[in-house]
């Protein structure tokens, strides 16, 4: 178990693992895999006998909800939650990534431009509102409600890049220190990095949240444009979205610090 930290590269120097569990009576019901590391992630497990045969081929025990299923607009970007964020959206401006586009572009801007918005909206949140009477605890409040979305986005910016192939390293083994490598094997780790560091983040951020006896959406305000940015251009809109990020950055400094 102490092999899941250690670095891609060294993972893919050990090679194939395989993992044997040893039953001490008859069972021929499914069973499922929990990670301890990542909240929520599970699956189901058909068991096999010797020749192959699923030892059952009804869904048992059940489990009493159904797995997420990605589909749509998520389904081509490689992302989650973004369906009802695609653009346009009255809670976004026109456009993140300024044109024209290409059409090699076209659909990997598409998915970031949802992204955006998601991480926009979610990001548009009041102070405070929950009964808690300390301020440091409603700026830790904040801090979280704010990061959630900024480590989704972040999660899925990752995801969708993977799945635009133009990471994929397809190198083996550890490299040697001081070695050539190519963007994608450069960039290939980072991504996966993203993915499984800040989905453990969320799920802790989330926790604190719970012991808090708040909840991650509790706070949600909408997010209206004044009438001049409304009539600016795509790419003032763009400026905006910068500056606000920006202004969160700022929060969330200001958060660490009180701790």
């Amino acid at each position: 178990e102490p092999l899941f930290f250690h670095p891609l590269g060294d993972w893919q120097g050990y090679g194939a693992m395989e993992t044997y569990l040893k039953f001490d009576q008859d069972y021929d019901d499914d069973i499922f895999y929990f990670c301890h590391l990542h909240a929520g992630m599970t699956g189901r497990i058909k068991i096999k006998d010797a020749a192959g045969n699923m030892m059952s081929a009804e869904n048992k025990p059940d489990i009493g909800y159904e797995y997420d299923i990605v589909d749509g607009h998520d389904g081509g970007c490689g992302t989650y939650g973004l369906n009802p964020f695609t653009l346009p959206n009255d809670q976004c401006p026109e456009s993140f990534v300024c044109g024209p586009l290409d059409a090699g572009v076209q659909d990997f801007a598409t998915c970031i431009n949802s992204m955006d918005c998601s991480m926009l909206d979610g990001m548009t949140t009041n102070y405070g509102g929950d009964g808690i009477t300390n301020p440091a605890w409603n700026d830790a409040i904040l801090f979280i409600r704010q990061m959630i979305p900024h480590h989704q986005n972040a999660v899925n910016m990752a995801k969708a890049l993977i799945k635009t192939g133009a990471v994929a390293c397809g190198q083996t083994g550890p490299t040697e220190e001081g070695a050539a490598q190519s963007t994608a094997c450069l960039l290939e780790p980072i991504a996966l990095g993203i993915i499984v560091t800040q989905n453990k983040q969320i799920q802790v951020m989330k926790g604190v949240l719970e012991a808090l006896g708040v909840t991650e959406m509790t706070s949600d305000c909408d997010f209206e444009l004044s009438d001049a940015a409304a009539s600016n251009s795509t790419s003032s809109a763009s400026d905006v979205a910068v500056n606000s990020a920006k202004l969160v950055a700022s929060f969330a400094a200001g958060a660490f610090a009180m701790f």
